[in-house]
């Protein structure tokens, strides 16, 4: 996989989502000024050996999926923006949130509670 990306060449806008593997980050592209998302590991992963096996996972799928139903895969980096062992995924930034934001939005009973 060759999807490596510079994150020297993006600034942390800021933090909209915090999950138990990953924070996630708007970032801006210096040089496009595109906005985009970044999930940042919350693992070193020279201490977790498992989440860097479940890093290839995601990234393999990423790199293989290409649907409209999921965000585009920009790049990945094997260090964050501090250069400490955290793993970054780069997507496309989905401006109006998740599709569970969404379904909320249009005040959809489908989605189960809790």
């Amino acid at each position: 996989m060759n999807n490596q990306v510079n994150l020297s060449e993006y600034d942390i806008i800021k933090l909209i989502g915090i999950g138990s593997y990953f924070n996630i980050y708007i970032v801006k592209n210096k040089i496009t000024k595109k906005n985009c998302a970044a999930k940042i590991c919350v693992f070193d992963i020279q201490q977790e050996e498992d989440m860097e096996t479940q890093f290839q996972t995601s990234l393999r799928i990423y790199c293989t999926v290409h649907n409209p139903a999921f965000v585009k895969f920009l790049g990945y980096s094997e260090t964050d923006f501090k250069h400490d062992n955290h793993l970054v995924i780069l997507t496309e930034y989905m401006e109006n949130g998740s599709l569970f934001d969404a379904f909320k939005r249009l005040n959809h009973n489908i989605i189960p509670k809790g």
